[in-house]
């Protein structure tokens, strides 16, 4: 299916801060760029997340329909008066929808994997194996969920794509952290606070290093139902506005041109945002090896460990904290290889490669 002239009705759970969402954001701007015709429709209204999304030449719809069942109807309606052609998900969990929807107006559907499959499918309960299989296409952004869905889809090989995610590199600034003396050595994690994201494994690390590496000091930037047992355990551990500190929901880019280095203690991920997000700001990353994070960071000199390996990342915080041309080096080296490899015109040429296949 070529792009020019095309129009394709975009169905999102939420357009918050995350990062499938950011990743929305870069996909609906570049298919714009390429004639395309987008209606965008939203089913949690968060009026702070729909800002950047109405910056954009596309029509948006709000459809705050909580029953399952009156949802499929509300959509039917409304795709059928929009009358797309191609209808696609944003999140594993609106592939139920997209795929019924699709199904009653014989309009092709794409699904979305936003992270490992085994993560989306434990995230979406009972309806998992539906929203695998029921959408015509589907799009993974890691090549691991990518070998899953191939694995356990029930459909030609030629329905699976995938569809690494991008960054805007000149957005953001290079952190000049590295190349400046502070008595501090700032470390930077920003996720939401859900068990996948094992903000816990933070805490663990700032209070391993609490007393022998005091100038170490971990910030998190994030939001979620987990926040108020995290603040506890790491109030309870002695780490709480000491060595760490909860920055609450905000916009990371100030925080990322301030820090010194980036962590991520993940299960699971995809492609994650926030890793080329840190790249881009020149910051050298400490990260478990989940999703696509091998992959992103092949022939770099960051650091990775296996999730259960995890306190082995302090060894390497605290070698590089004392190694200033090291860490503006590897920062440098970052910021060159992700626009290199996941630049927005990389972008257009997948969106392009995969939309021709359809």
């Amino acid at each position: 299916m070529g792009l020019n002239g095309k129009t394709i009705c975009f169905v999102a759970g939420t357009v918050g801060i995350g990062g499938a969402e950011q990743q929305l954001f870069y996909i609906l701007r570049e298919l714009v760029y390429l004639g395309t015709s987008i209606h965008l429709i939203v089913l949690n209204n968060d009026e702070d997340g729909l800002k950047r999304f109405q910056t954009l030449p596309i029509t948006i719809h709000i459809l705050s329909v909580r029953n399952p069942i009156s949802k499929i109807f509300a959509l039917t309606r409304l795709i059928r008066n929009i009358k797309p052609d191609l209808l696609q998900s944003q999140h594993f969990y609106v592939n139920f929808f997209v795929g019924i929807v699709g199904k009653l107006l014989k309009i092709p559907s794409i699904g979305a994997c936003r992270s490992s499959l085994a993560s989306e499918m434990a995230g979406t309960g009972k309806v998992s194996t539906i929203a695998l299989n029921l959408p015509d296409y589907i799009i993974a952004n890691s090549k691991e969920a990518f070998q899953e869905i191939l694995n356990l889809r029930k459909k030609n090989v030629d329905t699976i794509f995938y569809l690494p995610n991008c960054i805007d590199v000149s957005a953001f600034k290079p952190s000049a952290a590295n190349s400046s003396y502070s008595e501090k050595f700032n470390v930077l994690t920003i996720a939401r606070y859900t068990q996948v994201k094992r903000i816990d494994k933070v805490i663990e690390l700032a209070k391993s290093a609490l007393k022998l590496h005091p100038h170490l000091q971990f910030n998190i930037i994030g939001y979620g139902n987990l926040e108020n047992e995290l603040m506890a355990l790491a109030e309870n551990s002695g780490v709480l506005n000491k060595n760490l500190k909860f920055l609450g929901k905000m916009n990371p880019k100030t925080e990322l041109s301030a820090s010194n280095a980036f962590l991520l203690t993940s299960d699971h991920e995809g492609t994650p945002n926030v890793i080329m997000e840190a790249m881009a700001s020149c910051l050298p990353i400490f990260t478990t090896s989940v999703g696509n994070i091998n992959i992103l960071l092949q022939d770099t000199n960051n650091y990775i460990v296996e999730p259960n390996d995890y306190l082995n990342i302090l060894e390497g915080i605290v070698q590089l904290s004392g190694d200033s041309d090291r860490a503006i080096r590897i920062g440098n080296e970052n910021r060159i290889f992700i626009e290199n490899l996941n630049g927005e015109k990389v972008l257009r040429e997948n969106l392009t490669n995969i939309y021709n296949r359809i």
